[in-house]
């Protein structure tokens, strides 16, 4: 089962990268499993922020520096 938990307030607006560094959105929430392991992350997209994807992610990388979420 899936639990949703809300980005930790130091990582609210981080921008997801893909694994090119390509910019993809700014992260709202991450999904989580049972094992606390992070399944989906769900990011702000588009030209004017409007809508929302969830995207799979197995494994990112966090540059707190320079608030930046990397997909592996």
């Amino acid at each position: 089962m899936t639990e949703v938990y809300e980005v930790p307030e130091e990582c609210t607006g981080y921008t997801l990268c893909d694994p090119l560094r390509r910019r993809i959105g700014r992260v709202r929430k991450l999904l989580v499993n049972s094992h606390g392991e992070q399944e989906y992350v769900m990011v702000k997209t588009g030209h004017l922020r409007l809508k929302d994807i969830l995207i799979p992610v197995t494994s990112i990388a966090v540059d707190q520096e320079r608030r930046i979420f990397t997909l592996k």
